[in-house]
């Protein structure tokens, strides 16, 4: 299993990964409390869709069809936690 660590901010329609799912703590670029969290786990089970007819998410292609389909992804604000 592979975790994915995504930062969301529904307010801005944005979401970016981290390695970290406690970034706001850690990191020296402050966050504000609009950046939501979000830790999971692939692979895992969803109602089959037309992004996702498998019903399995696999990959993180996968997971941005499932979730975040009409957000756009940017870049973490802080290089330390940049996944590679």
């Amino acid at each position: 299993m592979t975790t994915i660590i995504c930062f969301v901010n529904s307010q801005l329609g944005q979401y970016f990964f981290s390695t970290s799912h406690i970034q706001r703590y850690e990191s020296n670029v402050p966050l504000n409390k609009d950046w939501i969290p979000i830790s999971t786990r692939v692979p895992h089970e969803v109602v089959p869709r037309p992004s996702v007819p498998s019903g399995i998410v696999e990959s993180k292609a996968d997971y941005i069809a499932v979730y975040h389909n009409d957000a756009k992804e940017v870049p973490n604000p802080d290089p330390k936690f940049q996944p590679a």
